[in-house]
């Protein structure tokens, strides 16, 4: 028989090993995510939460892709969601600041912008990644709407 303190125990190992999202773990598919920014197009977007959509060209949404916050200075991914089944994605617990989102999905090139980061700034407008084809000229972009 299990004591009251190995139940709690198994409850909370059951929630980090079923539920990835729990704690704002990446999934599987994008704790690896890589920096891409072979077609950076460097603009500055002033955010007040890290939310949006990935669509493709047609407006169709890109469900799986992978949405993750880097250090600017070196890098370094520091938390990584995929998108769910209509596009969207949401990082919450950054602290205010400036960070690079990419936005990455095969065989899409990836999307990507600095961004500043206010915590309770009045701003509500949303993010949009436009995924294009890899290959063309005109690559993707994030957009605020």
């Amino acid at each position: 028989m299990l004591s009251l303190s190995r139940c709690r125990l198994v409850a909370i190992l059951f929630l980090f090993v079923v539920d990835p999202s729990y704690g704002q773990q990446p999934h599987s598919a994008c704790q690896n995510m890589l920096y891409e920014d072979h077609n950076q197009v460097d603009y500055t977007v002033r955010v007040n939460s890290v939310a949006g959509v990935a669509k493709d060209t047609q407006g169709s949404e890109v469900r799986g892709a992978c949405a993750g916050i880097f250090t600017e200075n070196d890098k370094t991914l520091m938390v990584a969601q995929e998108t769910n089944v209509d596009g969207h994605f949401e990082i919450d617990g950054l602290p205010n600041g400036r960070y690079r989102l990419v936005v990455s999905a095969n065989p899409l090139c990836a999307a990507n912008a600095v961004i500043i980061l206010k915590n309770k700034a009045r701003r509500g407008k949303k993010l949009i990644a436009v995924m294009k084809p890899r290959g063309i000229d005109d690559c993707s972009s994030i957009q605020l709407r």
